[in-house]
């Protein structure tokens, strides 16, 4: 990747750790960079595009670290799959705490037009994941639903363990059980 594409991208992310949005400015990105505009705009059309940009990179990572993981299993299941969701977003939420924390209601910073283009992004890549186990949901829920709880709920159960002051291996191993749990109970998916 390019160094300048890489340096907006960082004064981007150090900028969105401390303040909102809609309030950061071409012109701050490219001060905080060292960067001119007309570098900035040979690579971005505008803030929005490189807020895409950047969810990509997150989507992707998380994307190669759930192939990782469920390439290490030995068993392909419905199971396995949610484990390795799992894994992924605790995997993220602790990589990417500080630029996604403001995204969040409790944090006071919170950016609702970030969190819903965030959201969605996430929403589209486990409703793909689940795909392949769309037989496997137990009705009446649908694909859609039973994605947003996968990422909503275990996301939200992370990030509230993660607040409290858990130690992240003990926000490791309640996720965990939690999954096990729901997904014993067929409530969500059948013959796990």
């Amino acid at each position: 990747m390019e160094p300048a594409r890489i340096r907006i991208k960082q004064a981007f992310r150090g900028l969105l750790s401390k303040e909102a949005f809609s309030k950061i400015s071409v012109a701050e990105i490219c001060r905080e960079a060292k960067l001119s505009r007309v570098t900035f705009y040979l690579w971005y059309d505008g803030k929005d595009t490189l807020l895409n940009d950047c969810f990509q990179d997150i989507v992707n990572e998380g994307m190669h670290y759930f192939s990782q993981f469920r390439n290490d299993s030995s068993v392909s299941s419905v199971k396995t799959d949610c484990h390795a969701l799992l894994e992924t977003i605790f995997y993220l939420a602790s990589e990417y705490h500080e630029f996604a924390s403001h995204l969040f209601i409790d944090s006071g910073r919170e950016d609702q037009f970030l969190y819903s283009r965030f959201n969605t992004i996430v929403m589209q890549k486990v409703t793909e994941l689940m795909k392949e186990h769309s037989g496997q949901i137990a009705s009446p829920l649908t694909l859609t639903e039973t994605a947003s709880f996968l990422a909503g709920g275990l996301g939200s159960m992370i990030r509230e363990d993660l607040k409290s002051g858990l130690p992240s291996s003990t926000v490791h191993e309640h996720a965990s059980a939690m999954l096990d749990h729901v997904l014993s109970t067929g409530l969500f998916i059948s013959d796990c």
